[in-house]
């Protein structure tokens, strides 16, 4: 189970950190306690399976807006 969390500190790593926000093992270890020891597993494998799948950067935000500028500044 630590190497899920592990997984999931790293794909939410730039999460708010301009707030100091930091997503840390410690908290996420927190989050999951508060689930049924059989069900922990599960729910860090389907979290982290949407996060890989939906979780929007900030890089990546920043990216796509960029592309998104340009092509709206081409199509104008």
């Amino acid at each position: 189970m630590e190497g899920l969390i592990d997984q999931m500190v790293e794909e939410l790593k730039d999460y708010r950190t301009d707030e100091n926000h930091k997503v840390e093992s410690e908290r996420v270890q927190n989050w999951i306690n508060q689930f049924n020891e059989d069900d922990r597993t599960f729910i860090l494998e389907e979290m982290l399976n949407i996060f890989k799948k939906r979780y929007c950067s900030k890089e990546d935000g920043i990216l796509f807006l960029k592309q998104t500028i340009e092509f709206f500044g081409k199509t104008f």
